[in-house]
């Protein structure tokens, strides 16, 4: 396993983890998949900061992928919201409700990350090798803080961004933000 920076011979791998990533058991409709990929990846692909997986045959099967300045971030999203206008629906009041809980811890953590990897690839120390490369960059980068949401029903990841050292912000029955000062 090895961890490199994003190039863009990875972006439809990459698309593809994302895809299989938000939807383990079932096949994503097309709504579905604009939406995710107009939220979770394609934007950080373009115009922010990510490192790739790459297990020992050379193909993707996870990736971290951070906004490392929310300023820059919203300007960047503008385009990819558009999408997620058109897919309709619930999908825009959710990334509307995603975002805004960025912006309300942004002055502190101006950078916020996602991280998916491949089941099969887990509990291997691959999550903690992509977390370390990355919050290795933000802190040479000079990023004071980097937060996250993750759903509250995902104990497994709470307890991975705990041991990292990540605090919760705060949280609801859906969500939990946390967040890691630099």
């Amino acid at each position: 396993m090895r961890i490199v920076p994003y190039e863009p011979q990875y972006r439809d791998e990459l698309r593809r983890v994302c895809l299989q990533t938000a939807f383990p058991a079932e096949a994503p409709n097309e709504t579905e998949q604009r939406f995710t990929l107009a939220m979770y990846c394609d934007n950080y692909l373009e115009n922010e900061t990510a490192f790739v997986l790459l297990n020992e045959s050379g193909q993707c099967v996870g990736y971290i992928f951070c906004a490392e300045d929310h300023a820059a971030y919203l300007r960047h999203m503008e385009p990819y919201l558009e999408t997620v206008h058109t897919c309709g629906g619930i999908y825009p009041l959710m990334a509307q409700a995603e975002m805004g809980g960025y912006q309300t811890y942004a002055a502190d953590y101006p950078a916020h990350l996602h991280i998916d990897i491949l089941e099969q690839y887990t509990g291997g120390g691959n999550g903690r090798l992509l977390m370390e490369t990355l919050l290795g960059k933000l802190r040479e980068d000079g990023v004071s803080g980097v937060m996250l949401q993750v759903s509250a029903a995902n104990k497994r990841a709470i307890a991975f961004y705990e041991k990292l050292g990540f605090s919760r912000l705060t949280e609801n029955p859906a969500a939990i933000t946390m967040g890691q000062r630099l």
